[in-house]
């Protein structure tokens, strides 16, 4: 045991699945994530996820299980998978994609929903703060892949014409970095946030009965993007009009 945790402490970038081989020992069950786990941790309704088609799925070169999280185009047609790997990262990841196969760019999760017109949406980090929202009946949303994935020429055209568009800041440095970039697309967006939940799902997870009281005077109060990323300088701004390499529309 020691050996392992000196492992972790040392090089924490090294998967479980890897020390685990390496030692010749079966890696734990926690080591992956199951559907139905998915549902509990994130007190989700069944069948809001399978009509979102997310299924369990082996984990490769594994014993364990993965779940397959589906990212539709504006079609509505398959574009690409996204996998949830763990439930918190456990065994080295909790998020992959599979490049070896699939090397189309990233794309909106929720796009295939998304109202380019709509009176109002919100901008979120990640496929569970999309589900949330859902859940809190927010139908309107757009998650994103990690700040980064955000590219003002490839996203602009889907929130310029929403009518109050929101972002929802999750207080952390990657997070301030959605906010500025998203500022210099839709200037007049404004922000959400909560003093206690880091983000949408933590948020339904730990206080459903009060998210949508919640949601309706929070809209009514948002601050600009702008007040909050006031002391940004343009030339700093301008550097984020471009970001990786993601499907333009």
């Amino acid at each position: 045991d020691s050996g392992v945790g000196y492992c972790f402490s040392r090089c924490n970038s090294v998967s479980l699945n890897k020390i685990c081989e390496s030692l010749d020992i079966e890696p734990p069950d926690e080591a992956g994530i199951t559907k139905h786990q998915f549902i509990d941790m994130c007190n989700f309704q069944a069948d809001i996820i399978d009509d979102r088609g997310i299924v369990d799925a082996p984990k490769p070169k594994t014993k364990n299980t993965r779940i397959v999280i589906p990212y539709y185009d504006e079609k509505g047609e398959l574009y690409k998978n996204r996998f949830r790997d763990s439930v918190d990262g456990y065994d080295g990841q909790k998020f992959s994609w599979n490049y070896s196969r699939d090397k189309k760019p990233i794309i909106p999760y929720n796009l295939n929903k998304w109202g380019h017109s709509a009176p109002n949406g919100v901008l979120v980090e990640g496929e569970t703060d999309v589900i949330a929202l859902e859940h809190a009946g927010i139908t309107n949303s757009l998650g994103f892949a990690g700040a980064s994935t955000f590219n003002y020429t490839a996203h602009k055209k889907l929130i310029e014409n929403v009518k109050d568009l929101f972002v929802w800041y999750e207080k952390d440095k990657a997070s301030r970095e959605f906010l500025k970039k998203v500022s210099v697309a839709k200037p007049d967006a404004r922000v959400l946030s909560h003093k206690e939940y880091k983000d949408p799902c933590e948020f339904w997870v730990k206080s459903p009965d009060t998210m949508k009281d919640w949601f309706k005077k929070a809209i009514e109060s948002a601050p600009l993007i702008t007040e909050i990323i006031e002391n940004e300088h343009d030339e700093e701004r301008l550097k984020l009009l471009q970001g990786p390499h993601v499907k333009e529309f």
